[in-house]
């Protein structure tokens, strides 16, 4: 069950608020204060219709998930997802359930990472293009200074003291 679809045909709100003092079906700000799952029961009472998805029964419970961020008390992300009415909700399906939030937190995490990367790269390549573009109009003007005219670089003893130099550019 997507909260798309529970958006499309229930009493849910186009926005979820997070803030204590909006009231909600989903208890997304005691997840937020909490970092743990909330569980929702009888979903029925909170929504007119609920989706069956697969089955012919529909969940009479949902759980909402933090995705957890890099940053701490920030989730990256809530996850709102119907609980199988064919299966009990026990540790071990709490347990999928945070083995899922950790696999989706990974997957935010890399997604992120990548994108940063591209726009380190994206920069790095825009640096580069503006170096070289700098160094070409710099050869481009000292190739055309008629009079002699070159560029030194003196050399230093370890006390700092300049004891020779060198070309660095003569045209």
């Amino acid at each position: 069950m997507c909260l798309d679809t529970l958006r499309a045909i229930a009493r849910a709100p186009e926005t979820i608020e997070i803030h204590a003092a909006q009231k909600s079906a989903w208890p997304v700000f005691e997840a937020l204060q909490t970092g743990s799952i909330q569980v929702v029961k009888n979903l029925q009472k909170h929504f007119r219709t609920i989706p069956t998805g697969p089955w012919s029964d529909a969940p009479h419970t949902a759980v909402v998930v933090p995705i957890p961020s890099n940053t701490p008390d920030k989730p990256a992300a809530f996850m709102i997802a119907g609980v199988s009415v064919r299966l009990k909700f026990d540790a071990f399906y709490r347990d999928f359930f945070e083995l899922l939030r950790t696999q989706v937190a990974l997957a935010i995490a890399s997604a992120r990472t990548y994108e940063e990367e591209r726009k380190r790269d994206d920069k790095l390549q825009k640096s580069e293009l503006r170096l070289h573009e700098s160094e070409r109009r710099y050869q481009s003007l000292f190739d055309s200074i008629d009079e002699g005219f070159c560029v030194i670089e003196l050399l230093f003893d370890h006390q700092q003291k300049p004891v020779d130099y060198r070309f660095v550019e003569v045209n």
